[in-house]
């Protein structure tokens, strides 16, 4: 695994990842006071913390948000980047070792129709929209 400029590059598998596939989530609210640009996203719309000037940047950020007291720090914030990304790489690495393993799409899928059975299809679609509606992926961020 090697970190350089604004990307973590890693192996998993056979799987080269040029840029962090998914990111800590982001409220849509912290999306606009922080007016972040979207290099520090990824796709989902999560803020990506594997590249040392973007968590500099986020801690500016925050500081002026949330004054000078304000606990986070370059570092810590980094770190959280990249263990972040690591469980998400060995989960992915595990998941593919077990036989018969179900793809991501297949567990999401499971996951929502047990969450279904429980709740409602109505309930489910509520907290569906809900999330979105406060951790919006860029795509609808940006319309």
């Amino acid at each position: 695994m090697r970190f350089d400029g604004i990307a973590m590059q890693a192996k998993t598998g056979s799987q080269e990842l040029s840029r962090p596939r998914r990111g800590l989530p982001v409220s849509r609210a912290a999306h606009e006071r922080l007016a972040l640009g979207k290099d520090f996203f990824a796709e989902g719309g999560g803020v990506i913390l594997t590249n040392p000037a973007a968590a500099r940047q986020l801690t500016a950020r925050l500081r002026e948000d949330r004054g000078p007291r304000d606990e986070a720090t370059p570092g810590r914030l980094f770190a959280l980047g990249l263990v972040h990304e690591l469980l998400i790489a060995l989960l992915d690495r595990y998941r593919g070792q077990l036989e018969g393993a179900p793809t991501s799409r297949a567990l999401t899928r499971s996951a929502l129709s047990w969450i279904e059975d429980r709740l409602g299809r109505d309930r489910l679609n509520a907290t569906l929209a809900s999330f979105v509606l406060l951790y919006p992926p860029l795509s609808i961020l940006r319309g």
